[in-house]
């Protein structure tokens, strides 16, 4: 069977943490990691990389964390709105024109002061890219751990669900696909993840109804 391909979205400087946890996550569970600081050098540009690695993937996992990030502008990356978009939006939207499939995932944190001494600019487009998904299912997250769980919990809800891409064939696959999804429940039960109440409300829910993409409702702000 196919390996399950993931590319992890996000600004590095804020969610270093956060991108190393899932990636090391994601190779223990046997997905293979698409993302620029998970894939052996190259003597392609960046932007070749990361687009290569998004149209690759089944999956996109967008996080946003304190910071907008590099705009286009710093960078050598070739695209439109060079001034006003960060290279993480651009993959964004890279995932989107390819029709991705994307998770996203907001860190429970204040806007990085320092990048706001620096470039006033990026606060205010960071909130209207954020504000892009206020109608949009997504979870929230205090720390890597948290978010390493509440990942996974989409995945496996992805996969009970999945009626698109390579996927398609998996969910063909039904006995395989079943063992795919058992598997990972076992390796996060395995993990005791010290999320509080997430043990044992999780092991309660079975196979047949595992938290969905559109079960979960965000906390009040």
């Amino acid at each position: 069977m196919e390996k399950l391909k993931v590319f992890i979205s996000s600004t590095f400087l804020d969610l270093r943490d956060e991108r190393d946890a899932l990636s090391n996550l994601f190779r223990e569970f046997g997905i293979d990691v698409l993302a620029l600081d998970a894939m052996p050098s190259s003597g392609d540009s960046p932007q070749k990389v990361i687009a290569q690695g998004i149209t690759k993937s089944d999956l996109v996992i967008l996080i946003f964390g304190s910071r907008y990030g590099a705009l286009l502008n710093e960078t050598r990356f070739i695209a439109k709105n060079r001034d006003t978009c960060s290279v993480t939006k651009w993959e964004y939207l890279l995932a989107r024109d390819k029709q991705k499939t994307i998770l996203t995932f907001i860190k429970d944190t204040t806007y990085d002061q320092n990048e706001k001494s620096q470039n006033p600019l990026k606060e205010a487009l960071f909130r209207s890219f954020k504000s892009e998904f206020d109608h949009v299912n997504k979870q929230y997250f205090s720390n890597a751990i948290e978010l390493k769980t509440k990942v996974i919990q989409s995945i496996i809800a992805y996969l009970h669900n999945s009626k698109n891409g390579s996927l398609h064939q998996l969910k063909a696959e039904n006995e395989s696909l079943k063992k795919e999804i058992n598997t990972l429940q076992e390796k996060l039960i395995k993990q005791s993840y010290p999320v509080h109440g997430f043990q044992s409300s999780f092991t309660s829910l079975g196979n047949n109804s595992l938290l969905g993409l559109g079960d979960y409702k965000p906390k009040q702000k």
